[in-house]
């Protein structure tokens, strides 16, 4: 009864105080400071704090979870990729898209950094006793944002992070990289990576590690982008004002992402300021753009709107070609965010995107085509460590051609593809080392493979091609974990089925997509990387172009088109300095694909109502060894990049006149061997500085007449082996000179105005070559088509508020 009644006493005195306690022989007493089981640290600056206690004292207890959320100071919302290591990197992690972050650390003090790129890094010492929340404002580092850096990067996150393959950009570093007109582009941004290439000027999309660019997943919050191009390939299609953040992946896969084999591209709209109005924006030759962030109730919701107009039909006005010259063009895109803060545990978010591009060739053929995307995300702590996520997606594309060339056969044709897609994602960090993902998908495909009507006088007949959909569902779970101080893991699981395809030809497929990627440090500095990714793709791009064009097709899987497979497996070798001011790595990989989509030879694509009957699918091989070294920090910083890539196929059905190129392996249309990319910023004063980027490729293979002969006083081509030839090497050099307007602190608008000289020694890069008779029909004669054979000289301003 008397130890009772002095639990009783102790409990009395000192609860209230906050202290913990035990005794020891009934006769001592030890006193221990609690903290709170939740914090959240708002302050500029971390300097000022003290030692910061988290969690109940709990005796015998050696390791407890350090978890919370991380937010921008500035507009209060959640910052991803946000880094959080030990002062001796032996733990560390990475905050989620939603900011949220969990580690398990040993019972005591910690030190521990947080870093963000653009944002002031953030140290504290804090003594975790048991389990607890630690929330942190970080707030931008304006000096950081005004370097000349070609990368802000966390340190050491490529030694760190765990999956292989992937790759992250930020604003900053895009608006720093020289572009087409002085706008900072993003598909221009990702070709400086290693393992990213394109195969000429004015192309749309990218080709990732040998695979062609309908074969990358592009996401704009959670949308689908089909054609993530303006005008043929000269500007993305989303501004990089309206842009958040950015994620490549180009090897492991994340489970949550699926029905491409090449790579996912993860773009983030941004997020509207809470506390204040903000903008950007800039005006060049060819466009304008401005984006302009609303709180519309304050630290509860805010507004972001993009919008961005382009003139291009001024350029084509001063081209020597008449035709050209009574050409027009134009393109335009409006993306908006709205997110709404409804308590403390839920945050709702609204997205729309648009785009809209029309060119009109002389007034003999005019293209237009549209991207719209639809997106109602709504995230939910459930609990401390379990956070639920619902989206709810329409992405839409729309493609036409009108062709008046002829009067007798004008005609106009119109295409489409339509998505609905609700996707359900739970993370769970309640079990220590480890981060759950487990989610549930279903996506609706429709598709109108075409319409074509004849215009005025033609004496066409219309054609309606049969409507396509396909339901695509099924489940995904993942999880990152720290098996031990040296080694982690990541682990994701994708099961598919797909149900439908054209009417005639509807069936069913399933199956499992295992990913896997495992790190290994070799020590504080450097590790090594593993990756398995299997991937599969229901959704083919029909075209017998290497690049997206307006007039291409898509097409679903069915009876007759398998879905194409793709395994890969990466090993890399990563290394940096102590200071972080170098970066190396090589990494190597090899990729095995099945059911991969070839055209026999003669192939009508164009509004073939049969046209299973001109595909034929074959076997594709792809391997390569990409080099990269960075150098971060200095006066002089850059990349040098260089990927040493193949890209082959084989076409051997069991039909002999089906052969391609008597069976054997064979070069694809974007197959380049060599590509050297370096970009390099030089600061030469507080006011001005200079970037560079210079691109070298081989020339991808083209297909080339044998021999001719002679019929009837014709000479005919007579083409045998398939993509037997090369265009000549691509190379080119651009350069940027920044000047800022002002160097005053605490100015209202912080502008900069940069002059761009795209294809600086005017090299002629030839994009494609083609074989035609002469006009006296005597022989056949090799033409070079070249889309920019001389500078480009531009200028830009570009302005923030």
């Amino acid at each position: 009864m008397v130890d009772l009644e002095l639990v009783e006493v102790l409990n009395t005195i000192f609860d209230p105080l906050a202290f913990s306690y035990y005794v020891i022989d009934n006769d001592i007493i030890v006193l221990l400071k609690n903290g709170d089981s939740s914090i959240r640290y708002t302050k500029k600056s971390s300097i000022e704090s003290n030692v910061i206690a988290i969690g109940e004292v709990k005796v015998g207890l050696t390791k407890a979870k350090l978890y919370g959320n991380i937010y921008s100071g500035e507009t209060e919302e959640p910052l991803p990729t946000t880094f959080i290591y030990s002062s001796d990197n032996a733990f560390s992690t990475t905050s989620t898209v939603d900011g949220f972050y969990s580690l398990e650390l040993p019972v005591g003090i910690n030190n521990l950094i947080f870093q963000s790129t653009g944002f002031t890094d953030m140290e504290f010492q804090i003594q975790l006793n048991s389990d607890g929340q630690f929330d942190l404002n970080m707030y931008e580092d304006i000096t950081k944002l005004d370097e000349v850096t070609i990368s802000a990067k966390i340190k050491n996150e490529n030694v760190s992070g765990t999956i292989t393959g992937e790759a992250k950009l930020s604003v900053q570093e895009i608006k720093k990289i020289p572009a087409m007109f002085g706008e900072a582009d993003l598909i221009r941004s990702v070709l400086t990576m290693p393992g990213i290439t394109t195969v000429g000027e004015g192309v749309g999309g990218f080709n990732v590690r040998g695979s062609s660019v309908g074969q990358n997943l592009v996401l704009l919050d959670g949308g689908t982008i089909y054609n993530p191009s303006h005008l043929f390939g000269f500007f993305s299609a989303v501004s990089s004002d309206a842009i958040g953040g950015l994620q490549l992946y180009r090897g492991t896969i994340p489970a949550e992402f699926g029905g491409r084999i090449a790579s996912a591209m993860d773009i983030e709209l941004k997020r509207g300021n809470k506390e204040k109005v903000t903008g950007s924006g800039g005006v060049n030759i060819v466009s304008s753009r401005f984006n302009i962030e609303i709180p519309v109730k304050k630290d509860t919701s805010s507004l972001s709107l993009g919008m961005r107009l382009a003139y291009p039909t001024l350029l084509i006005r001063r081209v020597d070609d008449l035709n050209l010259q009574q050409s027009n063009a134009f393109f335009g895109d409006l993306s908006l965010k709205y997110d709404h803060k409804i308590n403390e545990k839920n945050v709702l978010s609204l997205s729309g995107y648009h785009s809209d591009d029309r060119l009109t060739l002389a007034d003999q053929a005019e293209y237009a085509y549209a991207n719209t995307i639809g997106t109602v995300k709504w995230v939910n702590v459930i609990k401390e460590n379990l956070t639920g996520e619902t989206l709810l997606n329409y992405s839409g594309y729309q493609y036409a051609l009108t062709d008046r060339a002829s009067p007798n056969e004008a005609y106009a044709s119109a295409s489409s593809i339509q998505d609905f897609k609700v996707e359900n994602n739970l993370t769970f960090s309640g079990i220590r080392n480890h981060s759950i993902n487990i989610g549930t998908f279903v996506i609706h495909h429709a598709l109108s493979p075409g319409d074509f009507e004849p215009v005025g006088e033609s004496i066409l007949q219309p054609v309606t091609l049969v409507q396509e959909s396909a339901q695509e569902f099924g489940v995904y779970a993942s999880d990152q974990f720290q098996l031990s101080d040296q080694i982690s893991l990541y682990g994701g699981m994708r099961f598919y089925v797909f149900n439908g395809g054209k009417e005639s030809f509807k069936t069913q497929y399933y199956g499992l997509d295992p990913r896997l990627s495992i790190n290994y440090r070799l020590n504080a500095l450097s590790s090594i990387k593993l990756g398995y990714n299997k991937t599969r793709q229901f959704i083919h791009l029909i075209s017998n172009t290497v690049a997206v064009t307006p007039v291409d097709a898509w097409k679903l899987s069915n009876s007759q088109i398998k879905p194409t497979v793709a395994d890969q497996i990466s090993l890399g070798y990563f290394r940096n300095d102590e200071n972080n001011e170098y970066e190396f790595s090589a990494e190597a990989y090899y990729k095995n694909i099945k059911n991969l989509i070839e055209y026999r030879n003669g192939a009508q694509l164009s509004l073939n109502p049969e046209i299973e009957n001109e595909l034929i699918q074959g076997k594709g091989m792809a391997y390569g060894l990409e080099l990269s070294l960075k150098k971060n920090l200095g006066k002089v910083n850059g990349s040098l990049n260089y990927t040493f890539s193949r890209s082959l196929i084989q076409i051997d059905p069991s039909n002999s006149r089906e052969k391609i190129n008597n069976g054997n392996f064979y070069p694809t249309n974007f197959d380049q061997p060599h590509n050297i990319n370096m970009l390099t910023n030089i600061e030469l004063s507080r006011r001005f500085s200079l970037s560079t980027n210079f691109v070298y490729s081989s020339g991808r293979p083209i297909t080339r007449p044998q021999t001719t002969y002679d019929l009837f006083g014709i000479s005919v081509a007579d083409y045998t082996d398939r993509n037997n030839y090369r265009i000549p090497d691509y190379h080119r050099l651009d350069v940027t000179l920044f000047m800022s307007s002002s160097l005053k602190k605490m100015k209202k608008v912080e502008a900069n105005w940069s002059l761009t000289i795209y294809n600086l020694y005017a090299r002629d890069n030839v994009y494609s070559v083609f074989f035609r008779r002469n006009s006296a029909a005597e022989n056949i004669e090799a033409f070079q088509f070249i889309v920019i054979g001389r500078p480009l000289v531009s200028l830009a301003y570009n302005f923030k508020f």
